[in-house]
């Protein structure tokens, strides 16, 4: 299960960041079609993932995707103000909101595979 942990760490920091542009990253902070936008960008990569490297059934991987589609908006949306409260005002609050945010993408990727893996939130299943 450890490939899995890095194909969502990987897909994570393609699909957040490769996919999208510094200029999307801030619009994303402005207006929810930016958000929108970005979030379907970030599927590119959420969309192999789900469908051929996680070993779901389509349904499973249909799901996987889908939560983890609606979660990104929802923390890009809490985060993104945030992030445009301290921008150019407080830079290491500005970072420290930009990691925060990356790590409770990962943790909601690792906490809905393990569900949906195992039937349960053990998280001794990945190890």
């Amino acid at each position: 299960m450890i490939e899995k942990v890095l194909y969502i760490i990987l897909t994570q920091g393609v699909g957040d960041h490769l996919f999208q542009g510094p200029n999307l990253s801030k619009m994303k902070q402005d207006k929810p079609v930016y958000l929108l936008a970005h979030t379907a960008l970030y599927s590119i990569a959420l969309i192999p993932l789900s469908y051929f490297f996680l070993d779901f059934s389509f349904k499973i991987a249909t799901w996987y995707f889908g939560i983890n589609f609606i979660l990104h908006i929802l923390v890009d949306f809490g985060t993104g103000k945030l992030k445009k409260k301290f921008w150019k005002k407080n830079e290491s609050a500005y970072f420290t909101v930009a990691a925060v945010d990356q790590l409770i993408h990962i943790v909601i990727m690792l906490l809905t595979y393990v569900y949906f893996a195992t039937g349960s939130f053990d998280l001794s299943a990945i190890s």
